[in-house]
Order: C-alpha cells, then sequence, then structure tokens
C-alpha cells in the first residue's frame, strides 16, 4: 500500500483528525514526525518526514473539499433556561422514586430528561420543579443549567462525525458540556447556564443554515 493510501485511510477512518485538518488545526510537521513509524511499518520502508509533511498538505486540500461539500448545516436551534440536572447512583428504591418524579412532570408538562447508564440514572428538569419536589439525594447536581437543541435534516445520520464537529465548535471555545443528549435528528448540549450566550452563539455562527 502507498503512503498517501495509508494517510487517506487514517484521516477517513478517523473523524477526529478529519475535523482538525479539514479545520487547518494541525500543525503538520510534527504530526508526520508523530506517524512516521506506522507509516514505515505499514508501508515497508522508510520515509523522510519533509515527503510526509508534503502528502498531509495535499490530503489537508482534499479534506478541506471533502468537508465543503458535507458540511453539517442544522435546520433548527433553540434553548432552553433555568434547568438543572442531578445524578444518583442506581438502586430499586431510587429508580422507584425517580420515575414517580417523572410520571408528576408529564402529568404538569413540565421539560423533563431521563438518562439511565448501567450503574447511574441522570434527570434533568426546570429547577423550580425539582425544587418543589421530593429527590433521592443526588451524587452530582447542577443547579444552573442551559440548554441547547439543535435539529438536523436525517441525511447527516450517514456522515460520521457530526456530532463531534458540533462537540469540538464548543470545545475550542472553552464551553464545558455537563450533559448531552441525542436522539435521531436532535442534539441537546447542556451547559452551565453562564457559557449559554458563548455556546449558541457558536453553534448558530457555525453550523445554521
Amino acid at each position: 500500500m502507498r503512503m498517501s493510501e495509508v494517510l487517506d485511510k487514517m484521516i477517513e477512518n478517523d473523524p477526529q483528525l478529519a475535523f482538525y485538518m479539514s479545520n487547518r488545526l494541525l500543525n503538520l510537521s510534527q504530526f508526520a514526525k508523530y506517524v512516521q513509524p506506522l507509516l514505515e511499518t505499514q508501508i515497508g520502508q522508510s520515509v523522510k518526514t519533509s515527503t510526509i509533511t508534503m502528502a498531509l498538505s495535499r490530503l489537508q486540500q482534499k479534506t478541506i473539499r471533502k468537508f465543503d461539500k458535507q458540511q453539517f448545516r442544522i435546520n433548527r436551534l433553540s434553548m432552553v433556561t433555568e434547568l438543572c440536572t442531578l445524578s444518583f447512583n442506581k438502586t430499586p428504591s431510587t429508580h422507584q422514586k425517580i420515575q414517580q418524579l417523572h410520571n408528576k412532570a408529564m402529568a404538569e408538562n413540565v421539560y423533563f430528561v431521563l438518562s439511565e447508564t448501567t450503574f447511574e440514572v441522570t434527570i434533568i428538569s426546570k429547577r423550580s420543579f425539582i425544587e418543589n419536589s421530593e429527590t433521592p439525594i443526588p451524587k452530582f447536581a447542577h443547579m444552573e443549567l442551559s440548554a441547547i437543541a439543535v435539529q438536523f435534516d436525517p441525511k447527516y445520520l450517514s456522515i460520521p462525525g457530526v456530532m463531534a464537529s458540533v462537540m469540538h465548535k464548543l470545545s475550542l471555545q472553552n464551553v464545558n458540556l455537563i450533559e448531552v443528549a441525542s436522539t435521531c435528528t436532535e442534539m441537546i448540549f447542556y451547559v452551565d447556564h453562564s457559557d449559554l450566550k458563548l455556546a449558541f452563539e457558536t453553534v448558530q455562527d457555525s453550523f445554521f443554515v
């Protein structure tokens, strides 16, 4: 396999690397030194770092053109404020109490997001609702939360790195993502309220149609 083919495959299989390449965020000379041992193993011969750098430069232009054609665009952007998030250890007792809280929120038409992993349960809801309800003692709580909801076209479901591209933009602005939720064509990023304006404007300027 040729060196350019190895590099092309490396970039194609790594959405994060493709993002950095397409946005000119990589020091190509330094990256060439980093991948040199891998490349020499793959192609079975030694290669100069200057040659790798030149190949990366050509691939960067190709990656930029590719991303321009597939540039992620969102259809709708909205925000929700005055939220909070609570996380709990997942036990039968805690799960039952949270389910009751969820039913109450649905009956009162209150914003409520419930997510579960193997060992934890997290809820996100209106702060006023939580403060006026009985909840188990959380292992983590953030009471000054806001949400940015991003809706997009289903055509992007087959394109890798869509969520990563939004998260990268926010991380470059030093926005801390406290929670992330998603469905088929919607992503919700939960941030501290102090970061809401910066996060909203970053996503709007970068991805809004």
